[in-house]
């Protein structure tokens, strides 16, 4: 009996604000009647260990308020296990809506990827004839220039 006692109320914390798991409960998150009904299973634990005999209508409540306690404790790891749950596929569905934009934007990427190395192309082959005309030109003022000079 000391044994089951020990067990449930190892699962509970009282240094936690909050649960965070299944494993771990806030001591404060019970009721204020199953934290009465807590600190009665401790004193019983206490007895127990000192091998205190606990019996007739002792051994009843005792059992009845480990049972309320236990259930209690398994409500609210079940409710943890839920709400953990609906966390993971919260952030696994924006896992996924991140991974579609990201695949969005690399298709846009390459998208434009394309016309923008076609259009640096055609800058530097308009660069080239526009160097080609300016020299070109420079050439022809060049011989105008000498001409006017004879």
């Amino acid at each position: 009996m000391a044994a089951r006692i020990g067990t449930v109320m190892g699962q509970f914390n009282p240094m936690l604000a909050a649960t965070r798991d299944a494993q771990h409960l806030a001591f404060f998150e019970l009721s204020e009647a199953n934290q009465t009904q807590a600190a009665y299973l401790e004193a019983q634990a206490r007895r127990l260990e000192k091998r205190e005999q606990i019996i007739g209508e002792d051994l009843d409540t005792l059992k009845s308020v480990l049972d309320q306690v236990t259930t209690q404790s398994t409500n609210m790891q079940a409710e943890v296990i839920a709400r953990v749950g609906h966390e993971l596929q919260a952030h696994t569905a924006q896992q996924y809506r991140q991974a579609d934009v990201s695949t969005r934007l690399q298709a846009q990427d390459e998208e434009l990827r394309d016309p923008v190395l076609a259009l640096e192309r055609l800058l530097e082959k308009a660069g080239a004839k526009y160097l080609e005309q300016q020299e070109t030109h420079r050439n022809e003022l060049a011989t105008v220039l000498d001409e006017m000079k004879r």
